[in-house]
């Protein structure tokens, strides 16, 4: 597997890994409104992984945060 097929896969499991994310955020809502926090937390997860996903895609290093601001100024 050569660099950009690594890249390409790494992309894919980063977008895959928000999709999840997304779609507990939305179960929750459907099934358990109340739980805002949660489904906050899990929204904000979509964020950080798609970030990560276009850092990825834009050959950007950056180390493992959870933090949207320092993702954003990468």
């Amino acid at each position: 597997m050569d660099n950009q097929d690594k890249k390409t896969s790494l992309v894919k499991e980063w977008l895959h890994k928000a999709e999840r994310d997304l779609d507990t955020a939305r179960l929750t809502l459907d099934n358990r409104p109340e739980y805002t926090d949660i489904i906050c937390y899990h929204c904000q997860q979509v964020v950080e992984k798609y970030l990560k996903a276009y850092l990825v895609y834009l050959d950007t290093p950056f180390e493992k945060k959870h933090d949207l601001d320092y993702l954003i100024d990468s």
